[in-house]
């Protein structure tokens, strides 16, 4: 059962591992508020986070310090017009926009609506780690409940077949947006997208094995769900 104690906050999910630093994100949401993407930048630095409502700290200086240390490594496709723009308008702002792509479904009629972080990490005298995160709440400060999948995980010298979906989708995201991003920015979503094909996750306790559906995307998908079943749950 999922436990409403055991809290695991968005800020506390992109935190590099003890050693390590951000190297590249790449981030998916329906929604976007400007607000709720400084989040990753303090999480990424270990700034403090302040504010009863998940608002961030209003030290200009150390915010400043944060994106512009990340926003040339953080990619965020959203919903094409679900942009929440400030009341007020803050030159702060002026930094994410570079790291921010508005996005459209692949079918007509469709949404892009996909909620998922996929970082890798480097250090000094370490080989790369990986994260992923596949949330059920948008990047924004919803105050509803949110559940959320953390996988951690090292890449290894073979391709891991259960994660080709989800590599798949990652370097679908450059043609799904509504201008396409520069060649730059896509090779670097593509190598991401390469690496993530061989890392071997690091599975919950209780999971023996975990497998990625992305739909919508080119190309015939497989079903994810049987024909008949008993028993299931879906959180959406």
């Amino acid at each position: 059962m999922l436990a409403p104690k055991d809290r695991s906050l968005l800020l506390e999910s992109l935190r590099p591992p003890a050693g390590y630093r951000l190297d590249l994100a790449v981030c998916t949401t329906y929604s976007l508020d400007l607000m709720a993407l400084l989040i990753p930048s303090l999480a990424f630095t270990f700034f403090d986070w302040e504010g009863e409502g998940g608002e961030p700290t209003t030290d200009p200086n150390a915010l400043l310090e944060a994106i512009r240390r990340h926003a040339d490594r953080m990619y965020v496709f959203c919903q094409a017009g679900q942009i929440a723009i400030p009341k007020t308008y803050q030159m702060l702002f002026s930094y994410l926009e570079p790291c921010v792509h508005e996005a459209r479904a692949h079918r007509p009629g469709g949404v892009f609506h996909p909620k998922v972080w996929a970082m890798r990490y480097v250090a000094d005298d370490a080989p790369p780690r990986y994260r992923v995160l596949c949330a059920s709440r948008n990047l924004t400060f919803d105050r509803s409940w949110d559940t959320l999948l953390l996988l951690d995980g090292a890449a290894s010298g073979r391709v891991n077949k259960n994660n080709e979906p989800l590599s798949r989708f990652i370097q679908a995201l450059p043609a799904l947006a509504s201008r396409r991003p520069a060649r730059a920015v896509t090779a670097v979503i593509n190598e991401l997208a390469d690496d993530i094909s061989r890392v071997e996750f690091e599975l919950p306790d209780h999971i023996d094995d975990i497998r990625f559906w992305p739909m919508g995307l080119p190309g015939r998908m497989e079903w994810p769900f049987p024909e008949q079943a008993d028993r299931g749950v879906v959180i959406s």
